[in-house]
């Protein structure tokens, strides 16, 4: 497969398809600058677009978190994904991918007048590319929204309750957040949340039960300009997202709206660039050290937040009948292999040596060797990380070099990833006499042994709760560099109602008690014999098992983490 490219056709000679694409673009426009002048300009203002994929056949696809979306309905089913338009006199298109419901729309149903949204500038103008729209937009039979513009939906609906609303047949559970501002209406605050990991859904929920309309904010795909827009469109009482990306601070700031910034995930770039001055930019993370990299940027609002769990979608889930012996797992590990991503990054830090010491030095395979020893040090106990300190015994002065330079990929951080998949590889194999599942990424194909079951990927949703569901023992094994950290696994497994055998660390047991909530284990040894015991001891684990479902719904919700978040707010 290959990108597929929002600009034009490319070439002195164009084909006859090219030129009819050019020309309908070009009228579109056109009419959009006679009735809607801002839309036309916002259309063609660049946009991010390598989500989107064109296969041979010529069939489009959407990438969300690495799951491709096709979003191209076959003319066979045009007329049933229109379900609902007959009879009306005015209908909503949800989403609009390629434009082939509008098209049909616009020709089987003369009647109707018709609003049609996308999120995507992209789509957007790939519809009016592919589509002759100009005479439906001058005549206001179309009327085209975009982004923001979602916030005029709910008045226009409320105005004609009988309006159809059509919801694209493939992009709708991606726009299914979006969805909800349709759903719901407007409510009393507005939130625009950054697009960005699947814990972002998590947080809209959260939002929304707190009395928030909720507004997706792409600012790493969008035009500065749009991002404008949205911000004096939606006017919003806040901005919050999931990981801080550079440059929002300062854009909050520039409209004087606060900003909660929730750290969740492990970067290798600890670089914070920061010229923010405001009192309202508030900065929270899973792990008190990273705070430390905010503090160097300037940024004064700094807090420890730990992870939570979204207590509706996280529950006991029992697999189908016919599915249990599937499920079913006397021991069971659900995570990334790493493995996948080791030989990155010992490129990527070969990489960064040779830009210090030049591509043909020969020190390259002797740093290669170095690396190698040190990993061997730090097998020799996982238990306690010592990569950092060794790295700067033996490449202190291309850490140095690094800490002036503008790459921003950590080089320390870059090994402590290989040792972290080689701990997790190490700790999996070990429990192979007493019998293991495993689910992740392809990686653990490599881990297979007589005792290791490698079951698939787990998924995201309600999968994932079947699979803790199944477990008589879940385990966690945590990145050897983030010992000090507890990890959203954890949260998961106790809301399932599931019983966990988590790494000890200070943080997990401020937050749990252990031996009652959960059990820990501070070495390998220990974590196979608490294994071994209960395993003999299956009613001791339930009862831990119901302690934690009762923790974490009471103590560690997503929904009181925000209640938290809120409660900095000058504004709340």
């Amino acid at each position: 497969m290959e990108s597929y490219s929002c600009a034009g056709p490319k070439g002195s000679r164009m084909s006859h398809e090219a030129v009819v694409a050019v020309d309908h673009l070009t009228g579109n426009l056109l009419a959009l600058q006679a009735t809607t002048p801002e839309l036309a300009q916002r259309i063609m203002l660049p946009a991010e677009n390598s989500y989107i994929f064109v296969g041979e056949d010529q069939e489009p696809f959407y990438r969300v978190h690495n799951t491709l979306y096709r979003f191209q309905p076959s003319i066979e089913d045009l007329p049933g994904s229109l379900k609902g338009i007959d009879g009306s006199s005015q209908a909503i298109l949800f989403g609009l991918g390629f434009g082939e419901q509008l098209a049909y729309a616009l020709k089987h149903h003369p009647e109707v007048e018709i609003t049609a949204w996308d999120r995507d500038p992209c789509l957007l103008r790939q519809v009016l590319t592919r589509h002759e729209l100009s005479g439906a937009i001058r005549t206001g039979r179309l009327h085209l929204l975009l982004g923001a513009d979602l916030l005029d939906l709910p008045r226009l609906q409320s105005s004609n309750p009988a309006i159809a609303v059509i919801k694209h047949p493939f992009l709708f559970p991606i726009y299914e957040n979006d969805f909800t501002v349709l759903e719901h209406g407007i409510q009393e605050r507005t939130v625009l949340l950054c697009t960005g990991p699947l814990f972002v859904d998590d947080l809209a929920d959260a939002f929304r039960a707190s009395g928030f309309t909720v507004l997706l904010f792409d600012v790493t795909r969008l035009a500065t300009e749009e991002l404008e827009y949205a911000m004096r469109k939606a006017r919003p009482d806040l901005v919050a997202a999931i990981n801080y990306c550079n440059g929002l601070a300062e854009f909050c700031e520039s409209f004087a709206c606060p900003l909660l910034c929730w750290e969740v995930d492990p970067s290798l770039d600890r670089r914070v660039l920061c010229n923010a001055k405001h009192s309202d930019i508030h900065i929270f993370s899973y792990r008190r050290k990273n705070l430390n990299a905010y503090a160097d940027a300037g940024l004064r609002n700094l807090h420890y937040l730990p992870l939570a769990s979204h207590t509706g979608r996280r529950r006991p889930t029992p697999a189908p009948h016919d599915e249990r012996d599937y499920y079913d797992s006397r021991l069971s590990f659900v995570g990334s292999s790493l493995i996948l991503t080791a030989d990155h990054y010992r490129k990527r830090f070969m990489s960064l040596y040779q830009d210090w010491r030049g591509k043909g030095d020969e020190g390259a395979i002797e740093a290669l060797h170095t690396i190698r020893a040190i990993l061997d040090i730090q097998a020799k106990d996982y238990s306690r990380y010592v990569i950092d300190v060794l790295m700067w015994q033996r490449f202190a002065d291309f850490i140095a070099w690094h800490e002036t330079s503008d790459e921003r990929d950590d080089p320390v951080l870059l090994v402590a990833e290989i040792a972290a998949a080689e701990k997790r590889r190490h700790y999996v194999c070990a429990c192979a006499d007493l019998g293991i599942d495993v689910w992740g990424d392809n990686g653990w194909h490599l881990a297979v042994a007589p005792g290791i079951r490698y079951r698939g990927n787990a998924g995201h949703g309600q999968q994932l709760c079947t699979v803790y569901s199944h477990a008589d023992i879940n385990l966690d094994i945590g990145r050897i560099y983030q010992a000090d950290i507890v990890t959203m696994r954890v949260f998961d497994v106790l809301a399932c109602g599931s019983f966990l055998l988590a790494e000890w660390n200070e943080e997990l047991e401020s937050l749990f008690r252990i031996g009652v909530e959960l059990d820990a284990y501070r070495d390998l040894a220990e974590m196979k014999s608490k294994i071994a015991f209960y395993l003999k001891n299956p009613d001791l684990a339930q009862k831990i098992a119901r302690e934690g479902m009762a923790a974490v719904r009471t103590r560690h919700s997503i929904e009181l983490r925000l209640q938290e978040m809120l409660s900095v707010l000058k504004t709340d």
